[in-house]
């Protein structure tokens, strides 16, 4: 699992657009470092095996928090140049969807925003007004979420696993669309 681990990050460093991973790749990493940790924690601290086992771990979770940041980056990148969403979405995997389609629809709800201010800024009708309060709901996170701008334009999060929150339905949906979240109430 470390040569795939190294294999996807070596990748991500020297292409410039968003590299395909196995769809089932996060759930085998968090496995796969579940693991490491588990032998590292039931093996006799005076072996060699257990400082392999734990500079193993340490390695591969320095790996791959480089690879997730990479990969952040470039997804990241892509929406702030407004452009590429099928071509991300391709590459994208399960978690990373719900991350870009938040990402993706925080940009559209800011440039929205500008759009308001500039139209009112000259005196014009506004093209598309933002809703005050959108309808919100409780959810319950899956997954690392980062922190994100809500479909009424206010900041939420980060995010961990089990975490209950309250969001724009908007927000909420796109979260369940790439299983990130389920919704648990409606307010």
């Amino acid at each position: 699992m470390y040569e795939k681990i190294y294999e996807y990050w070596r990748r991500e460093r020297t292409e410039q657009n968003l590299q395909s991973i196995d769809k089932g790749f996060y759930e085998q990493l968090a496995d796969y470092i579940r693991k490491l940790k588990e032998y590292a924690k039931k093996t006799d601290e005076k072996t060699v095996r257990k400082k392999l086992a734990e500079e193993e771990l340490k390695r591969a979770q320095e790996l791959s928090k480089g690879l997730l940041e990479i990969r952040l980056q470039k997804i990241l990148r892509i929406t702030e140049m407004r452009s590429g969403q099928e071509t991300v979405s391709k590459a994208a995997v399960g978690e990373e969807n719900a991350v870009l389609e938040a990402t993706f629809e925080a940009s559209r709800q800011y440039q929205l925003m500008i759009q308001r201010i500039l139209a009112e800024e000259v005196g014009q009708e506004s093209p598309r007004a933002i809703p005050a309060k959108s309808k919100t709901a409780v959810v319950r996170f899956l997954v690392d979420i980062p922190a994100i701008i809500g479909a009424d334009l206010k900041p939420y999060g980060p995010f961990k696993p089990e975490d209950i929150a309250t969001l724009p339905l908007e927000n909420v949906e796109i979260l369940m669309k790439g299983k990130a979240a389920i919704k648990i109430g409606c307010e």
